[in-house]
This record gives C-alpha cells, structure tokens and sequence, in this order.
C-alpha cells in the first residue's frame, strides 16, 4: 500500500502546473512584444538613413547638372509611388543619376524639391523616426531644417515656408 502512494504522489509532480504554464507563456509574449516594438523602431532608423542618402545624393547631382547648365531644375516633388520621373528627376535622371530616387513606400514622405533661382535650391523630407522633424539639403548645407518642412520657396541656406 505504500507502495503505491509513493507511485501516485512521483507521478503528480513530473508535469507542470497551469499557473507555471501561463507564466511562461505570459514571460514570452511580453519578450515578443519587445522585440517588435525594437524591430519596428529599427526599420524607421532605416528608412529615415535612406532618405537622408536619398537627399544627399539629390544634392550631388544637383550640383553637377548646375554646372553643366549654370541653372537648376523646376520645381517639383517625388513622392512614394511616383512613375515616371517627377520633379526635378526629369532633368537629373540618365545624365547625373541612374534612376529616380523615390521616397520608401512606407509612410506618406515626399521630397519637396523648390528652385530658388540659378543660384539656390533646397530639398527636404520629414522622417519617421523622430515625429515632426525633417531633413533638408541645399547646395552648402545638410541636416535638420530651420523649422518643419513644408512646400515654399529656396531662401539662400534654408528652406521657408511660402505665404
């Protein structure tokens, strides 16, 4: 007879109980969770780097085609999903860039390309990582703009807002 309560009480501690169950698997789905919020946070980082290259290679080849041209483009912008070649890509694309750099199809950011005359431009975007802030090129300067980025005209070294 002891024999088998012996038997009995071994065989009720080899499993796992429900409460150690639904701790584990509480323990995973908050690891998951964090593991996309990183992810997530990752692939904006990313976008936003791409953008920024964008725009600086929008730079380069802006410059190369004023001084082939002594002028600059029109005005235009390139926005996700754009065919063709819009704004200033129509003039850049062949000669001084190998195809139109679109904006990622992820999030609603365009580049906002504004001719200043023969002299000046500006190009700018809004990134996705930091809300409310953009990214903005000129031909003597790159980095955060003056204020947020909007469709204006090119004022010497920052984009303005037009009235």
């Amino acid at each position: 007879m002891i024999n088998s309560i012996t038997r009995f009480a071994k065989r009720d501690q080899r499993g796992f109980t429900l409460i150690e169950l639904l701790v584990v698997i509480a323990i995973i789905a908050v690891l998951a969770a964090l593991i996309l919020a990183a992810l997530n946070a990752a692939q904006q980082g990313s976008r936003d780097s791409r953008r920024k290259s964008d725009l600086n290679q929008y730079k380069t080849s802006l410059a190369n085609y004023q001084s082939d041209n002594n002028d600059y483009p029109a005005t235009g912008n390139v926005a996700p999903g754009d065919t063709g070649n819009p704004g200033p890509c129509g003039s850049l694309v062949s000669t001084y860039l190998t195809k139109c750099l679109l904006p990622p199809a992820q999030g609603s950011f365009s580049y906002i390309y504004v001719r200043g005359g023969t002299t000046t431009w500006c190009m700018t975007t809004q990134l996705e990582r930091t809300s409310g802030t953009g990214f903005e090129v000129t031909p003597t300067y790159s980095g955060a703009p003056a204020q947020a980025p909007t469709a204006g005209t090119a004022n010497g070294s920052a984009c303005v807002a037009s009235a």
